[in-house]
């Protein structure tokens, strides 16, 4: 009796861990390939935007919307065998504070000016002047930061009011 023994080679394969990410615009995201069923267990990386390392370190893009990356892991052995992550990349939150105050009850107002500062009771820098309406809208913040506020009014011989009542705001973080 004759024995013929067969083996079958099972096909190379690549997993990308992790497969799936969130991180920030501009930032980091380390991921990892494994190759099984192959001597050659090297990968390529590439990524739809952004960059990749050699060594499967993924920086994202900069953003204004979120956005998805997709980073693949192509197997150096057989170049028809990849994998890939999806990842998606968060733009950064844009806070803002909206100062609105009532009229003056001086019938010459010609305009308003609001000030800021970073300490309770000042000293406050200019904000913005020449303001005509009952609002502005102060989109410079930082998040993490509490700011002080105060508004005055000028009239038409160009005499400024004394500092309103202060208010604050506290600017999420992030």
């Amino acid at each position: 009796i004759d024995y013929t023994l067969t083996t079958q080679t099972s096909p190379v394969a690549v997993v990308v861990t992790p497969a799936a990410a969130s991180i920030p615009s501009g930032g980091s995201q380390q991921l990892a390939a494994q190759v099984t069923n192959a001597t050659n267990t090297a990968v390529t990386w590439s990524a739809s935007a952004g960059m990749v390392t050699a060594s499967g370190l993924f920086t994202a893009p900069s953003v204004t919307a979120d956005f998805q990356v997709i980073v693949t892991a192509t197997s150096v052995a057989d170049t028809s065998k990849s994998a890939r992550a999806v990842i998606t990349v968060t733009a950064p939150i844009q806070h803002s504070v909206l100062l609105q105050w009532q009229v003056s009850p001086s019938s010459d107002i010609q305009f308003y000016s609001a000030y800021r500062s970073l300490n309770s009771g000042g000293p406050y820098s200019l904000l913005a002047s020449a303001i005509t309406g009952l609002g502005y809208t102060d989109s410079s913040v930082q998040s993490g930061t509490t700011y002080y506020y105060v508004v005055t009014a000028t009239n038409s011989t160009g005499e400024e009011s004394a500092d309103s009542a202060e208010v604050s705001a506290a600017v999420p973080n992030p």
